[in-house]
């Protein structure tokens, strides 16, 4: 799991979620809707969950290298 984004580089501001990219070994579903498996039912303050492979993730790394680098750039939890 990586944590990015505005808390972790120090931007956050009233109002600022939580960004997090779970990263599983595979799964039959959509990446849009493995969310819900993962999302918490209470969180203190908004949160941007991604749930993605690892081949997805490498797949975004070329289709969305800027985002990808975001994420890459954030901290292992």
């Amino acid at each position: 799991m990586r944590w990015f984004g505005s808390w972790v580089d120090g931007s956050a501001s009233a109002g600022s979620d939580v960004d997090l990219c779970i990263i599983v070994a595979h799964s039959a579903k959509r990446r849009r809707d493995r969310i819900v498996d993962y999302l918490p039912r209470r969180f203190p303050v908004g949160i941007d969950l991604f749930v993605c492979t690892e081949a997805e993730l490498n797949e975004m790394r070329s289709d969305h290298p800027s985002f990808a680098a975001v994420i890459d750039a954030g901290v292992e939890i």
